[in-house]
């Protein structure tokens, strides 16, 4: 899920995660996930990303 994603999906996720981390990618990489896999797949449901970043956070 990218960040534009994110943002209109879950824009306080989004917001504290730039504000921690500086980047989206940074907070994926600090989550343990990998940005470029998480770009890039075609997401049907932001839940997952969503909850280890909440973890992370």
């Amino acid at each position: 899920m990218n960040a534009a994603a994110v943002d209109a999906d879950d824009g306080p996720l989004y917001r504290v995660a730039k504000r921690l981390y500086g980047s989206w990618r940074s907070a994926l990489l600090a989550a343990g996930l990998n940005p470029d896999e998480v770009c890039a797949r075609s997401v049907t449901s932001p839940v997952p990303t969503s909850r280890t970043l909440r973890r992370h956070l």
